[in-house]
């Protein structure tokens, strides 16, 4: 659910050398063109107030052996075969989040399931993600970070 801070873009290709600062979040750089997205998974949280939230890093991506008749890829020529073959990029972003907890990054099955997970980083307030697809063991464009609560600590009598 976007809050009042929350800038919401759809379908922005974006290829970067500067940043771009698009409210709770800041795009640090793009290796390639690709459509970036942050949403809250809570209905009633704001990107800078979820306690869950679903990052999407969407690039180029064709069937395997797939042929267009032009170099523009307009005109489909042999519609090729799985797997599909996902753009590798690297893509670095900061996000203004205020829910307590440790930050965990998860990279996603395309079923959601969580599969490896990626190293986030608090500084002066803000989260430093880097994300490097060509890294990853299973290619994917989703990502889920969420807030571990540290358990509490009760004096004894």
């Amino acid at each position: 659910a976007p809050g009042e801070d929350d800038v919401v873009y759809q379908d922005d290709l974006l290829s970067l050398d500067g940043k771009i600062h698009l409210g709770p979040v800041t795009l640090e750089s793009c290796s390639i063109p690709a459509a970036f997205t942050v949403a809250s998974l809570q209905k009633e949280k704001s990107i800078q107030e979820s306690g869950r939230l679903l990052l999407i890093l969407a690039t180029d991506a064709i069937n395997n052996n797939m042929q267009f008749k032009d170099s523009g890829r307009k005109t489909l020529e042999n519609i090729g075969t799985l797997p599909v073959l996902l753009r590798t990029g690297k893509l670095s972003l900061s996000l203004r989040n205020v829910t307590p907890g440790v930050p965990r990054l998860y990279a996603l099955a395309l079923n959601g399931e969580r599969q490896e997970e990626l190293p986030v980083e608090r500084e002066s307030g803000l989260l430093k993600i880097t994300i490097d697809t060509a890294k990853l063991r299973e290619p994917t464009p989703f990502f889920e970070l969420v807030f571990e609560r540290q358990p509490s600590i009760e004096k004894l009598p």
